[in-house]
């Protein structure tokens, strides 16, 4: 499996000061955003290698037991390194050693302890399952019944195929897919490292390892030449292309994954107890989610993610019709998986990976207004998704854009372009030929990792408040007005934003007094005070 690195085909994806070129860290980040900042996919692996993973999974433990000792006593120590690896602990052979020493009946009691919790969650998710069945097909339609709301009128679309149903995919035995994440995205902070290195006078050598080397030729280590930069160091720190690790997503819809989302996870919500985890667990697994989890090669039992993204169900709104279509049956179903907030590490290559996915086995060619169906969590998440129609006029027309053509024929956008709250993970594939320079763009409340797709001219107000945005790759070049990217929690840098006349910034929503307006592009590193999302832990 390929790993994530911070190297790059040399044409295109080197975010450094090039001496011998002259090209500044600016430059070279704006060049690499020609082609798409965030490059990463799913592939999914073969059944041999995904046994092959488990076994060396299963042989690791084994392998810190003695060979000598009993078969009773190694059977005991094994289901003891399993179920101390299951609460997220770490097995080494020493602390095996001074427990074999006191016996299977210690291993045992021990192990017992440790399970405890996950039988609780096992029994409760069992309770649930029950009164599920139990439910009468009346209750069903209740629970599963929404009321018919406002939706744009869109072209007819034929009736989705069956291969866009999840039931399609090659799940395993235990409702799971393993998938190698190959990332080749580019680091959203590195030309922010090499700027500041580059004041100081060190070339980097490894950005990885973190090294770097002095005018003299001395090495250095990047942390300590960053150490009275504590905002920096954390960007640095954080950054998501420095993960050497052999990473995988396991794609699942096992009722006990879904009910793990949040239990005993390196991370806290509010589906943590063992109740509410149960409960939401098997409505999901019943409503047709799917979690996609980010977890080293060596877990493949998911014991301790990195990171989790949900994939949930949308059901297209039909006119004159209170029920969702996909339970009626008829050839008018139109369903979407729309990808929510992750939770746990932000990993931009992931979150990518994760939409494309969603948007190439289940999305593609469906437009509409879909809603969030009954039974799926959502809390602080979008109800309602809005997918436009390919052809730009069409889907102008059907925001309500006042529109005009240039001499050249291209399409010119004048007043209030509001797209806000649509769920966007990317742009439309027409927005880039658009003429925006008279125009006030709302992107806001969308779920962009970027702003790729955009124009590259000029825009006269752009509001991206409230996604997902780790830099500004792919931005415009000038913003005549206003420019807002204030509650993107996981930006890690000011590059790439457009030449602005203002700019709104910060994510605090504990002290507003710290997030701003200002002349100019403030960046987290500059101000990590108004932007505490960039405090994050991995």
């Amino acid at each position: 499996m390929s790993h994530i690195s911070s190297s790059m085909p040399d044409e295109a994806s080197n975010l450094t000061a090039n001496d011998n070129l002259g090209v500044s860290p600016l430059a070279a980040f704006n060049e690499a955003s020609a082609r798409p900042f965030l490059d990463a996919q799913l592939s999914a692996l073969d059944d041999e290698t995904v046994s092959t993973i488990k076994n060396a999974f299963v042989e690791k433990l084994s392998s810190l037991i003695d060979a000598t000792v009993s078969d009773d006593l190694r059977t005991a120590a094994h289901d003891y390194a399993y179920a101390l690896s299951l609460n997220r602990g770490k097995v080494s052979a020493a602390d095996l050693a001074d427990l074999l020493q006191a016996g299977a009946n210690d291993l045992i009691s021990a192990k017992d302890a440790l399970l405890q919790k996950f039988q609780e969650l096992d029994a409760e998710i069992e309770q649930y399952q029950k009164r599920a069945e139990r439910m009468t097909t009346d209750t069903k339609k209740s629970i599963f019944n929404i009321s018919k709301i406002r939706f744009f009128n869109f072209s007819k679309k034929p009736a989705a195929p069956a291969t866009d149903s999840p039931d399609a995919l090659p799940w395993d035995e235990n409702g799971r897919i393993y998938m190698r994440l190959e990332d080749n995205s580019n680091s959203p902070v590195r030309a922010l490292i090499e700027e500041k290195l580059t004041e100081r006078g060190f070339t980097i050598t490894d950005y990885t390892a973190g090294r770097a080397l002095d005018s003299r030729k001395n090495e250095w280590k990047i942390g300590k030449i960053l150490k009275d930069e504590p905002a920096l160091l954390q960007a640095y720190s954080d950054d998501p292309s420095r993960r050497n690790q052999r990473l995988m997503v396991v794609l699942t819809r096992n009722v006990k994954d879904l009910a793990r989302a949040s239990f005993n996870r390196g991370w806290q919500s509010c589906r943590t107890a063992a109740g509410s985890a149960a409960s939401r667990g098997v409505a999901e697994a019943r409503a047709g989610v799917i979690m996609a989890y980010l977890v080293s090669e060596k877990d493949p039992e998911i014991h301790n993610p990195y990171s989790r993204i949900s994939l949930k169900p949308y059901d297209r709104v039909v006119e004159n019709d209170k029920k969702p279509e996909w339970e009626l049956g008829t050839s008018k179903f139109s369903t979407i998986y729309a990808a929510f907030n992750p939770i746990g590490l932000h990993h931009p290559g992931f979150a990518a990976a994760v939409n494309d996915f969603a948007e190439n086995t289940f999305n593609d060619g469906k437009v509409g207004r879909f809603k969030l169906r009954a039974d799926c969590e959502a809390y602080r998440e979008l109800k309602e998704r809005t997918r436009l129609p390919e052809d730009a006029e069409t889907a102008l027309a059907q925001l309500g854009a006042t529109i005009k053509k240039n001499a050249d024929g291209q399409i010119k956008v004048i007043g209030k372009l509001d797209m806000k709250g649509f769920g966007l993970c990317k742009l439309p594939a027409f927005f880039g030929n658009l003429d925006l320079s008279e125009c006030d763009l709302d992107l806001s409340r969308n779920r962009l990792l970027t702003l790729e797709g955009l124009p590259q001219g000029t825009i006269k107000s752009l509001n991206v408040s409230s996604n997902l945005l780790v830099c500004f790759a792919g931005a415009c070049d000038t913003v005549t007005g206003e420019f807002n990217y204030r509650d993107n929690h996981w930006l890690m840098t000011a590059y790439g934003a457009p030449k602005a006349a203002t700019y709104k910034y910060g994510n605090s929503s504990d002290d507003w007094e710290a997030n701003g307006k200002s002349k100019d592009c403030v960046c987290p590193t500059q101000k990590p005070e108004a932007f505490p999302g960039f405090k994050r832990k991995s």
